[in-house]
């Protein structure tokens, strides 16, 4: 099944550069930029470990790259799969610095990677995501 996956980011200072990979395969490798679309091959299964986007952030000289009020950095916006999407989707995926730091995060600050996990068919998914999330 396809799925068309938009990746809207905000882009902070110094050219941060990124890795976009999907279910291992890279799709950009460079200077990081707004928005990215891409249409791809998802694996069936309504488990969240199904399919996996990974952006991975590096090349940050963290004296170089982060001054008081500027740091390379990327923010993710928000990520729509088949042009849905739902509140705080960004905040679902990992992030795993340089440092080895487990965060819920979208801000990109640290070399790392950041993991989002999702099923399919995506309706579905995004569907049962929203459920879930009510219930608590």
């Amino acid at each position: 099944m396809i799925t068309k996956i938009d990746l809207e980011l905000e882009v902070l200072d110094f050219e941060p550069k990124i890795e976009i990979k999907f279910n291992s395969e890279t799709l950009f490798k460079g200077v990081a930029q707004t928005f990215f679309s891409f249409s791809k091959q998802s694996k069936i299964g309504l488990l969240k470990s199904s399919n996996c986007i990974e952006i991975i952030r590096y090349g940050k000289n963290y004296k170089l790259d982060q001054l008081d009020t500027k740091d390379q950095a990327v923010v993710i916006k928000n990520i729509k799969l088949n042009n849905m999407t739902f509140p705080h989707i960004a905040m679902h995926g990992d992030f795993i610095t340089d440092k080895n730091e487990k965060i819920k995060t979208n801000y990109l600050g640290h070399n790392g990677v950041y993991k989002f996990s999702f099923g399919c068919p995506v309706e579905t998914w995004i569907a049962n995501s929203e459920l879930r999330a009510n219930k608590n």
